[in-house]
């Protein structure tokens, strides 16, 4: 048992070995501002999707049975008011 313990040890000194030796170390970035990095990667968004709860409550209009009625209006009617209940605009 003691003998697999030291070819195990071993070889794993071996592997780190070839490791350091056969690959580039990753250069260091000093000087990172991550609030700069932060406002960079927000200014570069473009558009924002917000159809998750809607997609969602198109499931849950399905579980309960709402979709027997064949009204495409009234299910987009009922997902905008519970997604923007402040908001007549979008209803």
């Amino acid at each position: 048992m003691f003998v697999r313990v030291k070819k195990i040890e071993s070889l794993r000194k071996k592997g780190e070995e070839w490791i350091r030796l056969h690959t580039d170390p990753l250069p260091m970035q000093f000087g990172f501002d991550e609030r700069e990095e932060a406002r960079r990667v927000l200014d570069n968004i473009d558009f924002v999707y917000h159809d998750g709860a809607r997609i969602i409550l198109n499931q849950v209009y399905h579980l309960i049975g709402f979709d027997e009625i064949k009204d495409s209006i009234l299910r987009d009617l009922v997902v905008a008011r519970i997604c923007e209940p402040a908001s007549t605009r979008s209803t």
